[in-house]
Order: C-alpha cells, then sequence, then structure tokens
C-alpha cells in the first residue's frame, strides 16, 4: 500500500523566519491560523506566505493576495 505524502520545502533568503525546518525555510504542511489580540485572524500558508482576515463585525476581510474566505462557525 502506497500513502501519498509529499514534502515541499519553501525558501526565501529575504525574509527572516526561523521556520520548522532552518532559518528562512517552511514546509507545506505548516500551515495555521493564528487570532490576534484585536480579533484579526492570520493565515500562515506553510510557503513564508502570511494572509491578514481583518475581523469587520461578524465577517471578515481579507487582503488582496488570497482567494479564500474565512467563516466563524463557533
Amino acid at each position: 500500500m502506497k500513502i501519498p505524502y509529499e514534502l515541499k520545502l519553501s525558501y526565501r533568503n529575504q525574509t527572516d523566519y526561523n521556520g520548522p525546518v532552518g532559518m528562512n525555510w517552511d514546509h507545506n504542511y505548516n500551515m495555521y491560523l493564528e487570532e490576534e489580540t484585536n480579533g484579526n485572524i492570520v493565515f500562515y500558508n506553510g510557503k513564508l506566505g502570511i494572509f491578514r482576515f481583518i475581523k469587520n463585525g461578524t465577517d471578515f476581510d481579507y487582503n488582496s493576495g488570497l482567494r479564500a474566505t474565512l467563516e466563524n462557525n463557533s
């Protein structure tokens, strides 16, 4: 049985990021959301990309670099 698994590494020399696989390196499984103290949500895409969703009442607006929506289902 073959398990589909693909680890992709990303590197950027113009950043200062100490990632899980070394300085300025990231990998595709390092995707996560982080809530800021002001209620905004930041999405880290595992390719050294950071996308901020700005809290707008009960909705979130996002920057133009990402085609996505964020919904609060709680």
